[in-house]
Parts: structure tokens; sequence; C-alpha cells
């Protein structure tokens, strides 16, 4: 009879703690996990400017997010392309932890002129709403201005997303519906540097903690969801003693049930984990018994 080792849980551990945020798919533009460093996932270069840094202090996702002390930290990429959404369908979505209110701070921008492309996540004073702005002329918001997010807390997470799909724009906070809008215009093309925190137009710096800052070419979301990836997605593969393998569709909240229940030795604990099947309009429970189990491991599709 063979134990379950510890390090193969601990292991998988850690894996479900990794796979808990944003992954990059084919309609990723630019994703930040500020994890470790200032990496885009897709490639992209961001210089760190000020005193920007990676902090453990607040975070979402990975235990760390970028810190920006309000008052000359920022980042920058040089513009490209994917930054040019014209008439297209967009995602913008991030977490943030504001310290305090400057109503011209901003999680993104460009440093081009007094009416840049896109203004997003532009604060108001005393905890009003999270602003997006712009523009198709360079000279007025002529396609949104003060776009409502919704209402801004200091010291609080809050998860913010921008979408546009066709002609209709949609603003969420923490995945509820804040606001619709519509306009055929074709947003201004960038000519200048992409800046998260910072609005060249008043010299401001965003203050506080962004993390899992996301940039998608498509409409992720039109209506209310849930803003913590992964909580279905995930497909549990055991191996039997006997060779054979069971997979099971579980929840995030399943997988750690099912993590904590398998830590443990031979002969503690109860000797069986249930598991609810549905097939078709049928539901059963299967019962698999922690002697019989050799290995495991967990599939996860982000989204």
């Amino acid at each position: 009879m063979k134990n379950i080792s510890l390090k193969n849980i601990r292991e998988n551990k850690k894996y479900l703690e990794e796979i808990i945020m944003y992954q990059v798919d084919t309609n990723t533009v630019s994703l930040l996990h500020f994890d470790d460093s200032f990496k885009d996932e897709t490639g992209k270069v961001w210089t760190a400017n000020g005193s920007s840094a990676i902090s453990s202090v607040q975070s979402k996702f990975g235990g760390k997010s970028l810190y920006l002390d309000g008052s000359s930290s920022y980042l920058t990429t040089p513009n490209s392309t994917d930054f040019n959404f014209g008439s297209g369908d967009f995602t913008i979505d991030w977490w943030e932890y504001r310290t305090s209110f400057d109503k011209t701070s901003r999680v993104l921008s460009v440093m081009q002129g007094k009416y840049p492309p896109f203004v997003v996540g532009q604060a108001s004073l005393d905890g009003g709403p999270n602003y997006v702005c712009l523009t198709s002329n360079g000279s007025s918001w002529d396609i949104l201005n003060g776009f409502n997010l919704g209402t801004q807390n200091l010291n609080q997470l809050n998860h913010y997303a921008i979408v546009r799909n066709g002609n209709t724009f949609y603003g969420f906070k923490n995945g509820v519906l804040t606001s619709t809008a519509t306009s055929p215009l074709s947003i201004l093309a960038p000519s200048a540097n992409i800046t998260i925190g910072y609005d060249v137009a008043d010299n401001s710096f965003f203050p506080g903690y962004i993390d899992e800052f996301r940039i998608s070419n498509i409409a992720r979301w039109t209506e209310n969801f849930d803003p913590v990836p992964i909580k279905t997605n995930n497909l549990l593969r055991i191996t039997l003693n006997d060779s054979s393998e069971r997979e099971y569709q579980c929840s995030d909240d399943e997988i750690t049930s099912f993590v904590t229940w398998c830590n443990r030795t031979v002969d503690t604990g109860t000797a069986y984990y249930v598991f609810d099947k549905i097939i078709g309009e049928q539901t059963s429970k299967e019962y698999l018994f922690f002697e019989k189990i050799i290995s495991f491991e967990v599939l996860t599709v982000g989204k």
C-alpha cells in the first residue's frame, strides 16, 4: 500500500495558488501580474519610473502587486498597434487599492496631449466614480466623457473593467454592471508611450496598488460576472493503484477540500472522499478511497 507524499500535495497546493489568476490567451494584449517584476506576459517591455516597486503589502493574487507612491512613480511602454483600439472590441480590467483621492490620477493613459486617446481609471474627489474618457479627435471627449465604472473606495481592493462590444460600452465594478453607453466613433490611435499610473497633462500620479492589470482585444463581459477567475474550470485527474484514472470537474473550493483531505497519513481521517457526478439529468455520488490513490494532478483552463 502506497501513501501520497506530502511533497505531491504541496506541489499541487503551490500549483493551485499559481493558477488562480488571469492567464494569457490569444486575445490578451497586455497582462501584468506584478508578482516578481514588471514583466508583461505578452512580451511587452514596461519601464519603471520613480520609486515604482513590487510590494507584498497588498495583492489580489500571487501575494504581490505594483506599488505607486502617488508622487513620482509610474510605468511606461512604447506604443504599438496593440493599443490602437479603433472601433474594435476591447476590455481593460484591473484590481486597485487606492490610498488617497486625486481627481487627475489615472490607471491607464497615453503621454499624448490634453486629450489622449484613452484615460482609464481616472479618480474623482471624495470617493466619487472611477471614470473613463475616450476621444476620436484629440480635442474633446466625444466618445466617452466621465464614463462611470463605479464608486471608488480608499484602502480597499476593487476590480474595475471597461468593455467595448460593437458600439456599446460597459462599465463594471467587482463584476457588477455600473454603466452603459453607445458610440460608433473610432478611438484615436495613440502616438506616444502608454502609461500605467501617470497623467502627463496634469503631471499627476496614481497613489496605491495595482494588481492583475490586463488589456484584451475582445469584449470579455457584457453582463454581470465573477471577477475572480477560474471558479469551475478545474479538471482533477486521479491515478489509482490499479493504474486506472478518474477525472472530475471541480470548483476551486472542492479542489481545496480534496487537497486538504489528502493531506494526511494512512489509517487517519475519513477513509473515502465523495464526488457528486452529473450525467444528463441524473446525479450520482462516487466514493473514492484514500488507500487506492497513487497520485493526482489539477488541469485548469483560465478565463
